[in-house]
């Protein structure tokens, strides 16, 4: 049985109580802050692997486009052209194009996510 404390005095041990409460609300938001970058993480990762494949496709594309006009084919577009459509179709931008000598084409694209813009480059054309 517990004594009532005198006058003036605080009872002996009843200032941690309450303390697991503070102890698991502070647990909780450190989970709630790592989870939080977790996702943003793999939001990044996933973007960046949309953005490559954009800019694989678009590459491929625009090399094929080249190669067509090349030998005069009908359908042929511009590579560049053909390159930004078909990155539009992957939901990225087209950033830059570029067509070198013997039909390889170099392109640039972005996907905009909440933490930036995702880039990634590629290149295609025919073998040497």
């Amino acid at each position: 049985m517990r004594r009532a404390p005198r006058p003036g005095r605080q009872a002996v041990g009843g200032g941690d109580a309450g303390s697991a409460s503070v102890l698991v609300v502070a647990v909780a938001a450190v989970v709630l802050v790592l989870a939080v970058a977790l996702a943003l993480v793999v939001q990044g990762t996933v973007a960046r692997a949309r953005a490559q494949a954009a800019a694989d496709l678009a590459a491929v594309s625009a090399a094929r486009a080249a190669q067509r006009a090349a030998f005069h084919q009908a359908g042929a577009g511009e590579p560049c052209d053909v390159a930004a459509t078909v990155a539009g179709r992957n939901d990225a931008a087209l950033t830059g194009c570029e067509e070198s000598a013997g039909g390889i084409v170099g392109v640039g694209v972005a996907i905009d996510t909440v933490a930036g813009p995702a880039r990634a480059d590629a290149r295609a054309g025919p073998r040497r």
